[in-house]
């Protein structure tokens, strides 16, 4: 009846379903409800937005960001395999028009929760990701990466220890960076998921009850320009960035 009388879900109300995420979001509809921009006590989150300018970017000028700033168990914000993300940021073109990130965040997932995510991610996206480790300010975030055509979409799961992967380390050629010249850096082999690893991941996640964790679905396009950000934006300075 609601749609009937040409009413629409406010944002917060129902969470945004990540599940095959094609960026067609509408926001005039998404965001009809203006009040969100202000602090609500009874939904427990305020929702910031804010223009970024990209730097060392010739193409994208930059972008509009839209983060939340509390995090409500009570009213998640974002859900993939049905699993809730109380944190939601999105970011669009410099128009404002188009959404080319999306990104759900949560602090409080249990080793089920997050293997169900994992185990999603497989059948939409492949088998074997790509493994990277990085994180803001230390390298105890282990990220799942899937690269497709028209999708990058980065998975990642805050751990203390990541040692239990075989990391290949990066090596230099020619001259050192003490050199008049940079040194070129030679990109070590990829390090893909196996059954083994994915084990060992979820006996990592089981010993605390609860886990960080983040499920960013970019165009290539803003993943590129993401990364030369260093990352940085907001709550999405989980961006993978080494």
């Amino acid at each position: 009846m609601l749609q009937a009388c040409g009413q629409h879900v406010q944002y917060g109300k129902h969470p945004l379903v990540l599940d095959g995420f094609n960026f067609n979001l509408d926001l005039d509809k998404f965001f009809q409800d203006e009040s969100i921009f202000r602090w609500n006590n009874k939904d427990g989150f305020m929702l910031s937005s804010k223009d970024v300018v990209a730097e060392r970017d010739s193409v994208m000028p930059g972008f509009v960001q839209y983060s939340t700033s509390s995090r409500s168990q009570q009213s998640p914000l974002a859900e993939y395999a049905s699993v809730p993300f109380e944190d939601l940021g999105l970011l669009t073109d410099w128009d404002d028009e188009k959404v080319l990130m999306v990104c759900g965040l949560s602090n409080y997932k249990s080793a089920k929760d997050i293997m169900k995510i994992i185990g999603k991610l497989k059948k939409e996206y492949g088998t074997e990701p790509e493994l990277q480790k990085g994180g803001f300010s230390s390298d105890h975030t282990l990220y799942l990466i899937y690269k497709t055509e028209n999708k990058e979409v980065q998975f990642g799961m805050n751990l203390l220890d990541l040692d239990f992967i075989d990391w290949p380390e990066r090596t230099y050629r020619g001259n050192s960076f003490w050199g008049n010249d940079e040194a070129e850096e030679e990109v070590p082999k990829q390090v893909m998921l196996t059954d083994e690893i994915e084990k060992s991941i979820e006996e990592k996640l089981k010993e605390n009850d609860e886990n960080t964790c983040f499920l960013f679905i970019s165009t290539p396009e803003m993943a590129v320009v993401m990364n030369g950000q260093s990352g940085r934006s907001g709550f999405l300075v989980n961006y993978w960035r080494e």
